[in-house]
Parts: C-alpha cells; structure tokens; sequence
C-alpha cells in the first residue's frame, strides 16, 4: 500500500478491482486525463488472479490508493470498504470496465459545491456495446434529471447509473446509509432507492462517462434474472415505505410484467390488470404524495405507455393500441399535461438510444 499524502483529496474514486486486465488500464487512463486535479483513486483488489495488480503498479500515478484483500468481500463488502477508507469529501465510482470522461470530475465538483443540498450528483451516460470487430455501437442513455423526476421513477427503473456517480460521503456515513448484501449486483439501485427517502439526488443533463457492455461482464444470464428480481424486491420495498402498499404475489407479478425488459403483453387480461395496478399506485400517492404528483403521473403513464407497446409486440393492432393506450390513460386518472410529457420524452429517449458504430 502507498503511503497516504498529508492533504486529503476533494475527491475519492473509487474503484473495485477483480480479474480486470482487460479494460482496467484504459478505465486509469481516463481517470488520470480528468481537468479536476485533487482526486486519490481507491483501488480495493479483490483477490484477482490476473495482472491487474501489476498494471495499476506500473503506472506509478501517486494519486492511486491501492488496498489488496487478504479473502474476497464481493461487490458490495469492497463498495463499503470504498466508503469507509475514503478520504475525499466526495466519492465518485467508477467500475473497472467503464471510463470517465475528462470533465466529469470537474463538472460534479462544481455542482454540489453550487449545490449544498444534493447529496447525489449522477449524469446521462453513453453506452458502448462491443462488437466482434472491436469497434462499439454507441448509444446515449438519457435519464431523469431533478430529484422530483429521479424520485419518481424510483418505483419502477434505477434512473441513476452508478458509474457517472458522485456523492457526499458525510450524509451516507451519518446516515448509517450503505450497500445491502441481499440485494447483490443490484446493490446501486437499493442505496438510491432508500437514500432518496431522506437525501436530494440530480443527474447533470449530459453524458459524463462511458458504460462498456462487452462479453465477460457479470449482469448477464442468470445473473442479470436475479438482478430483475432483486430490483422488483427494491421497488416493493419502495413501495411499501412510501405508498403503504404491501405487494402481493400478483401484484409482483403485473409490476414485473409492466416493467422488466422486454416488456411483451400476450394476454388482454393482463393489460386490463397491469391498468387496475397502476391506478392503484398513482390513488395511493394522490392520498401520501410521497412522489411529487405531476412526475408520478409521467411515470405511470410511461410504464403505461411501455406496457400497451408490449401488447402491440404480441400482435396487437397499431390502430387497437393506440386506442387502448388512451383508455388506460384516462382509467389510470393521469393527468393530460403529464402524459403529453411523458409520451414526447419517451421518444426523445427512444431515438437516443439507437446505435451509432463509429
């Protein structure tokens, strides 16, 4: 371990590190090519078995921090591991595989120095999907932006994407606020989910670092099954504290129905009842406004909207779904101005997403 510099650093990133020669090099790299200067990178090695210890060795950059674990604590015991050796007043993440881009740093320290209050600052990301000829597919994840709308959708998605993340590490510590072993590779979307009860998130509207989908990651298969059901126990949870709705087992079912990608709705009967789980949410809110009202009603009306495009997917009519879409908009009672949003902005972010290869 290197010894530890009298000053603190403003900035903590923090990084997991287990059987990474692949990418982490180019991850570094991104790091050390940042504008913000005054960041320490935790590295915290989880028992690799590869180079990877080697390569962060050889760079002889003074500002990584590395920790080497004598047993492998897994994701989330080096996350809270991360959090607790620390030493910056923010802590931003960055996964092995992924890359940050050279004004991210810069651009979150200056958010939540401008904003006392957001304990959270994440941004859009760009996604790059590997191609069998090396290059990338390239696409832009736009996500929800002021806490209302990141609150919001909450309930059905995780609009924070843990890799453009920085946060204020005072609030999570004293809070007592950390990753949850139960909830696995899912462990991001738990502390958001909770962590907004009590804190202020925003995403910046731009993307500020790369997310890499490539081969040898572990959110696929079966994995990312236990990852979908890890999120619909995150979403319930949710529920249950802020609406004072205790799932059942079909009500499980309809919001995973409604939700887990690729959403297709075979049966009718289902879409009625999909409908009849959603009004139930927005009326529980109208009641608790534990969600700001209007962004509540553009989230229903985008799951809405996402469901009946399941049943048009199924064989449904171009002409039967549209008009089954506007039912189910007036049963479920959202409100005209936030389905309107609701719908363009599910564009915007449908064209957004459609590969580039460059």
């Amino acid at each position: 371990m290197r010894p530890v510099p009298a000053t603190p650093p403003l900035v903590t990133v923090g990084m997991a590190v287990y059987n990474g020669q692949e990418y982490i090099a180019e991850a570094l790299a991104s790091v050390q090519a940042e504008t913000h200067g005054n960041w320490e990178l935790l590295a915290v090695n989880d028992c690799s078995s590869d180079s990877s210890v080697d390569i962060i060795r050889s760079l002889g950059e003074p500002r990584i921090r590395l920790i080497e674990n004598e047993e492998n604590l897994g994701l989330v015991g080096v996350r809270n591991l991360i959090m607790q050796e620390a030493r910056g007043t923010y802590v931003a993440w960055l996964d092995q595989d992924d890359l940050t881009f050279p004004d991210r740093l810069s651009r979150q320290v200056e958010y939540l120095e401008r904003n006392p209050g957001v304990s959270v600052c994440g941004s859009w990301t760009e996604i790059r999907i590997e191609q069998p000829d090396g290059s990338f597919a390239r696409s832009l994840e736009r996500l929800p932006s002021s806490h209302a709308e990141l609150r919001a959708a909450m309930l059905f998605l995780n609009p924070i994407a843990c890799n453009t993340v920085m946060m204020r590490r005072e609030p999570f510590v004293s809070q007592g606020l950390a990753f949850r072993p139960e909830f696995g590779n899912s462990l991001d979307y738990d502390l958001w989910s909770v962590a907004s009860d009590s804190l202020t998130l925003h995403n910046i509207p731009a993307a500020l670092a790369a997310y890499r989908v490539h081969g040898t990651q572990t959110s696929r298969g079966a994995e990312l099954e236990r990852m979908n059901g890890q999120a619909l126990r995150i979403q319930s949870k949710l529920a249950e504290r802020a609406l004072g709705i205790r799932m059942s087992d079909e009500d499980m079912r309809m919001h995973r129905l409604a939700t887990v990608s690729p959403v297709v709705i075979e049966d009718p009967a289902d879409l009625d009842a999909i409908e009849r789980w959603l009004g139930r949410l927005r009326s529980a809110n109208e009641t608790a406004r534990a969600f700001d009202p209007e962004q509540f009603d553009r989230a229903v009306a985008r799951q809405w909207t996402t469901a009946a495009l399941g049943w048009r997917a199924a064989g449904a009519s171009a002409g039967q779904t549209l008009a089954r879409t506007a039912q189910g908009l007036r049963a479920i009672g959202v409100r005209r101005t936030a389905a309107v949003g609701s719908i363009a902005a599910g564009m915007r972010r449908r064209l957004a997403r459609r590969p580039t290869h460059r």
